[in-house]
C-alpha cells in the first residue's frame, strides 16, 4: 500500500511540473505579440487548452503510465481554473457549472485540432487547423476575421505544427518524469536567433 501511495504523489509532482511547463509556455509574449492571440483571461485560457491537448497527445504515445500522467495533468489544470474563477470572487454555484464546460471544452478542442493536425491541407484557406483555431482563440470565422487575426492563426497553427514533431522527439524517460521543452514560438532565422521587436 505505501509502494502505491507513493507511487501516485510521484505522479501528482509529476502531473504539475508538466502543467507548470504548459502554462509557462502559455504565458510567452510572442503567442500574444506576434501571433495575436488576445491578452485576455480567455485568451490566456485558449492557450492553455492548446498546449494541453499537445501535451497528452504526446503523454498517449507512453501508453498506460502516460494515461495516468495525462490525467494528472488534467487534474492541475482543473484545480488551477477552479482556483482562478474563486479568486475572483465567483462562489460554488458559478465555479461548479464553469468547471464543467471547461472539461467539454478541452474535449471540443481535442477533436478539432487533432482533426486540423490530420488533414493535408496545411496552408489552404480552408486549413482545418487554421478553421479551428480561428473559432476558439480568436472567436471569429474566415468570414468575419480581420486581417491581423487571420495573420496570427498561421503563425499559431505553423507553431503548433512544428511543436507535435519537437514533442514526439522527447525521449519517453524525459516526459514521464516530468521534462518537457516546446519549441519556440517564432521559427528561428537564418541565424539561429528568433527575431523579436
Amino acid at each position: 500500500m505505501l509502494g502505491w501511495l507513493k507511487d501516485r504523489k510521484l505522479r501528482q509532482r509529476t502531473g504539475q511540473q508538466l502543467y507548470e511547463r504548459i502554462v509557462a509556455q502559455s504565458r510567452d509574449p510572442d503567442l500574444y505579440a506576434k501571433c495575436g492571440v488576445p491578452d485576455t483571461m480567455d485568451g490566456r485560457l485558449e492557450m492553455v487548452l492548446l498546449h494541453t491537448v499537445l501535451t497528452l497527445d504526446r503523454l498517449h504515445a507512453e501508453g498506460a503510465a502516460g494515461q495516468r500522467l495525462g490525467q494528472q495533468v488534467m487534474e492541475h489544470l482543473v484545480a488551477d481554473m477552479d482556483d482562478a474563477l474563486r479568486r475572483i470572487g465567483l462562489g460554488d454555484d458559478s465555479v461548479s457549472p464553469r468547471i464543467k464546460r471547461l472539461a467539454s471544452a478541452i474535449a471540443e478542442r481535442a477533436r478539432d485540432y487533432r482533426s486540423g493536425f490530420a488533414d493535408a491541407t496545411a496552408g489552404s484557406t480552408d486549413d482545418p487547423l487554421e478553421v479551428a483555431l480561428l473559432e476558439h482563440v480568436f472567436a471569429a470565422t474566415d468570414a468575419t476575421a480581420p486581417n491581423e487575426a487571420r495573420a496570427g492563426v498561421r503563425l499559431l497553427a505553423s507553431y503548433a505544427r512544428r511543436a507535435r514533431p519537437e514533442l514526439e522527439r522527447v525521449a519517453s524517460r524525459e516526459i514521464l518524469a516530468g521534462n518537457l521543452a516546446f519549441p519556440p514560438v517564432l521559427e528561428p532565422t537564418g541565424t539561429g536567433l528568433e527575431t523579436r521587436s
